[in-house]
């Protein structure tokens, strides 16, 4: 099993949507109830025993960004490792593109729907060919950043989004809900996050699903 970092792990999560083999639609609830920190710790600390006590996670397969150098040669070095970890089969490819097959993605998203370092219309959205690409001018610090580009994301067997919070709650109604967007589907990330040949799983809390079209919250 190989894991992708996650941003950020969510207290209070409520809301369970799972979204199967990149179908659009048919989004199904799997559990809608509020639980408490402690137990969301308890979910973090099994996740964290699963990953490093039940599962070989060498420490050669766990790749670091090298922030002493330029966002454009990080980029270029982080992705060249993921390519060696591919052809030595530590991690699969995948069987309808040239990219990685990930286990796992986990992410975060911000209020303006961006994942990974894949922001509203920025070029680095339709990088294709790079597994890696980099990032000068975010708007959001640091402004040099690295990202999986979209068809890694993609390729993935499990991509897990995590949203907490209010000002959440438009852009996971825009994504999940498929409104119609005011601009191209580029101007909201997370709707372009559909796994090829697996899972897209959300987690939120109560606030952030405020929004949503065909879930109700149990008190």
């Amino acid at each position: 099993m190989i894991l992708q970092s996650i941003d950020f792990f969510c207290p209070n999560l409520c809301l369970f949507v799972k979204k199967t083999n990149g179908r659009s639609g048919n989004l199904s609830n799997h559990g809608v109830g509020q639980y408490s920190c402690v137990f969301c710790l308890v979910i973090m600390l099994t996740l964290i025993f699963f990953c490093y006590f039940q599962v070989n996670v060498f420490p050669r397969h766990i790749c670091s960004i090298n922030d002493t150098v330029s966002a454009e040669e990080a980029a270029t070095e982080y992705e060249f490792a993921i390519r060696q970890m591919v052809r030595s089969r530590t991690v699969a490819a995948s069987d309808n593109s040239d990219s990685p097959r990930f286990d796992l993605i986990l992410l975060g998203m911000g209020s303006d729907g961006h994942v990974a370092s894949l922001f509203p219309n920025h070029p680095a959205l339709e990088v294709k060919d790079d597994w890696v690409t980099f990032l000068t001018d975010s708007h959001k610090p640091p402004p040099e950043r690295i990202t999986f580009t979209l068809p890694v994301i993609n390729s993935a067997a499990n991509v897990v989004v995590v949203a907490t919070g209010e000002s959440k709650a438009n852009a996971i109604h825009l994504a999940i809900d498929d409104l119609p967007l005011p601009d191209s589907s580029l101007s909201l990330p997370a709707r372009l996050v559909h796994p090829s040949n697996g899972n897209l799983i959300w987690f939120m809390d109560k606030q952030a699903g405020s929004k949503l079209d065909r879930f109700k919250f149990s008190e």
